[in-house]
């Protein structure tokens, strides 16, 4: 098993996101900074090549990018990182989060 930070630290600075690869199967995955890779939780999102992800400004959620599988398209939805409830999203490629001013 081999870990690769997919993103960096989340907001409250005592997270990663972080990509678990076993074998041909890639997961993402949220960890705290003092936990061991047995305690890293999945996030639910899995892939059998680098999966892409953007957190929210607030690390309230994350947007990810599950590759395509040959012939079909790639897939996106954005996860609330407290529920870990996924959310497909209709979009294609190159999403970015854009504040606005209140």
């Amino acid at each position: 098993m081999q870990v690769r930070v997919g993103g960096p630290a989340l907001p409250a600075e005592d997270q990663i996101l972080c990509q678990i690869i076993e074998g041909d199967r890639r997961s993402v995955a949220i960890a705290s900074l003092g936990d061991t890779l047995g305690q890293a939780r999945d996030l639910g999102v899995h892939g059998a090549d680098w999966i892409s992800s953007i957190i929210a400004p607030d690390g309230q959620s994350v947007i990810v990018a599950v590759p395509p599988v040959v012939g079909g398209l790639q897939s996106m939805s954005m996860v609330d990182l407290k529920s870990f409830t996924d959310t497909p999203l209709d979009v294609r490629p190159d999403v970015t989060w854009q504040r606005v001013a209140p």
